[in-house]
């Protein structure tokens, strides 16, 4: 198993033998970076990126055939750049992703050392990393239920080192039966998948036009497996049967089940147990295509194991099944699958394919609901809808800060460019602290509602083109600072004669009032001596 203990990547570029080209039509596959979209060897429509995300730079005419030669990268060093993938609720999804680099030397490629995470919502995936002297190139997978979100965000997360990349996303989604222990709350990330009958073909990988979630199949045996007997080229009817330690069918393509291993114990080699792994999830795929006299219709019998744990199953020449195994190898070095004939059973073991899978429990984290509307707001208003994702998970965006609750305490937008009024809505995120606007191009008045924020010490307005009124209540505080404003006022009466400072003194403020009420008798006093001296001067 070619595994690590952050994440599964195959470090292949490959190529892969078809049988025909009738894949599902409705499948989504996106080429990163292309200028158009196309079809590709197996009749799968590619789309460009436009509409899945708005930010990063393509990057084309990389030295790799179709969809690999071009990518997506993002230098603007934000925390995170996020797809957000169309998806239907409570649904389960096989999703791939692919990565090439590039050849440094031949032609355009991205700049190594790079390091990145990709999430799939707030599930931590894999990390990519490469250096000078390793630029793997390769793809992973993975299996998750969307439980009740319609969307998938797929997150490029800012490593330490470079700019995150990717090539290609494919998306396919899967019967509701399959895969089930996505829906008890876990995240699979495929580890391996064999076609346990195929002869190895050069090291060409299978994809089978007749599989509906077009999965990538490994051929064996390959130097990792014994050269077991095989039985091939049977023709089949898929009909699906499920006898397994946990629930679920996973609908392998009939070309798997062509052929098999044959013999009385078919036990894998011992794979190494990445570090960090717990869970493994391994899913057999069995059925009975070998001619069978009569004498020999009794039942097969077979024992199939994971490390320690066994399972029996018998089988007939009418069945094929998914039987899942899931368990805890934590304290395990090596990780060991058993097919082996019960003594009883006439006929030897049989073995189609298999898939391992790492499971890891679904992250369920999200930024408090009640926030996510407001801050949509914002966004709308400032012109900030290319921030895609969660705006609290895997990481925060960079303009937002989170608290441990997971509501939204800090909106740091100073030096943003950003224009228009300040939105309403903000006074609705109840647990900000602090509220950075300063020096962009802000106009209209402060809005009165911001006064509802009863957390609220920090509240930066310099620098902007604000007019009106500063609410009263916000004279006092010194942390609040409003200067650079110069259609500002403090009392409200529209005069706005000078703008104010950061804290204006009371002193000033009462030295305002009594101007005002000097003026105001002079005026009076002028005013009752012009008809006294009227008088005096008629008479």
């Amino acid at each position: 198993m070619e595994t690590s203990s952050k994440y599964f990547l195959r470090m292949t570029f490959c190529f892969f033998l078809l049988t025909d080209s009738s894949y599902a039509a409705d499948f989504l596959s996106i080429a990163c970076g292309a200028a158009a979209g196309r079809t590709d060897t197996r009749n799968i429509e590619w789309v460009t990126d436009d509409g899945f995300i708005q930010t990063g730079k393509n990057l084309r005419g990389l030295d790799a055939g179709f969809p690999y030669d071009s990518l997506k990268y993002f230098p603007e060093g934000r925390s995170k750049n996020c797809f957000v993938l169309p998806a239907k609720n409570a649904t389960t999804y096989l999703l791939r992703i692919s990565f090439y680099p590039g050849n440094a030397t031949t032609a355009p490629s991205i700049d190594s050392p790079v390091d990145f995470n990709v999430t799939v919502n707030n599930d931590l995936w894999l990390t990519y990393a490469a250096t000078a002297d390793i630029r793997p190139s390769g793809w992973a997978e993975a299996v998750f239920h969307t439980f009740a979100k319609g969307e998938i965000y797929l997150c490029l997360v800012k490593g330490t080192k470079g700019f995150p990349f990717i090539n290609g996303i494919e998306l396919r989604e899967q019967n509701t039966s399959s895969y089930s222990l996505v829906k008890k709350g876990k995240f699979l990330i495929t580890s391996d998948r064999y076609n346990t009958g195929t002869k190895p073909d050069n090291g060409t990988l299978l994809r089978y036009p007749d599989d509906p979630y077009d999965r990538i199949w490994f051929p064996t045996p390959t130097s990792e497996f014994p050269a077991y007997p095989r039985v091939e080229n049977m023709s089949v009817t898929s009909s699906p049967a499920t006898l397994t330690a946990e629930d679920g069918y996973n609908w392998p393509p009939t070309k798997v089940l062509e052929d098999a291993w044959v013999g009385r114990n078919l036990s894998s080699p011992n794979f190494q147990r990445p570090d960090g792994l717990t869970l493994l999830y391994v899913a057999f795929y069995i059925k009975e295509i070998r001619p069978v006299n009569v004498s020999e219709a009794d039942p097969i019998g077979m024992t199939l194991g994971l490390n320690s744990f066994s399972f029996d199953v018998n089988i007939t020449n009418v069945n094929d099944l998914t039987v899942s195994i899931t368990r805890n190898i934590s304290d395990a070095l090596t990780v060991n699958l058993t097919v082996i004939s019960k003594p009883w059973s006439k006929q030897s073991a049989i073995l189609n394919g298999f898939e391992m899978y790492s499971v890891q429990d679904v992250d369920t984290s999200e930024t408090f609901p009640r926030d996510q509307d407001p801050l949509t707001a914002v966004q709308r208003s400032f012109g900030l809808e290319d921030w895609t994702g969660d705006p609290c998970y895997p990481v925060a965006w960079d303009w937002v800060a989170c608290d441990s609750t997971s509501r939204i305490s800090k909106l740091l937008l100073s030096k943003s460019n950003i224009s228009g009024t300040i939105p309403v809505e903000i006074s609705q995120l109840k647990n900000l602290t602090e509220i950075h606007l300063d020096n962009n191009k802000l106009t209209g008045e402060i809005p009165p509602s911001l006064l509802s924020l009863t957390k609220l010490k920090i509240l930066k307005l310099d620098n902007n083109s604000l007019s009106g009124p500063i609410p009263a209540d916000f004279q006092d505080y010194p942390g609040f600072t409003f200067s650079g404003n110069p259609g500002l006022c403090l009392t409200g009466n529209g005069s706005c004669a000078s703008p104010p400072g950061a804290r204006p003194p009371s002193s000033d403020a009462s030295t305002a009032v009594k101007l005002v009420s000097n003026k105001l008798s002079i005026t009076v006093a002028v005013v009752l001596a012009v008809p006294i001296l009227d008088y005096l001067m008629r008479n």
